[in-house]
């Protein structure tokens, strides 16, 4: 018998070769669309910088601020 954590990293495995399948699927029809329409490019640059300034935001402040600890004002009786 399987156990829990090895079904999870199955389930979890699936879940990510689909996702990939997906962005090479997206990624292969947006190429094709950048052919007939060049000006698709930029688009595609600006789209890209904003989900850079998001993902730059996201470590910033979201993964690397939730590592400090919290210290509370009161302490807990």
């Amino acid at each position: 018998m399987k156990d829990r954590r090895q079904v999870e990293s199955i389930r979890n495995m699936g879940t990510f070769a689909a996702l990939a399948v997906l962005l090479l699927i997206g990624i292969g029809l947006l190429a094709l669309v950048a052919v007939v329409l060049p000006k698709v490019i930029w688009l595609v640059v600006v789209v890209l910088g904003f989900f850079l300034m998001g993902l730059f935001h996201y470590v910033t402040w979201g993964w690397w601020l939730s590592r400090l600890p919290v210290d509370d004002d009161e302490p807990v009786e």
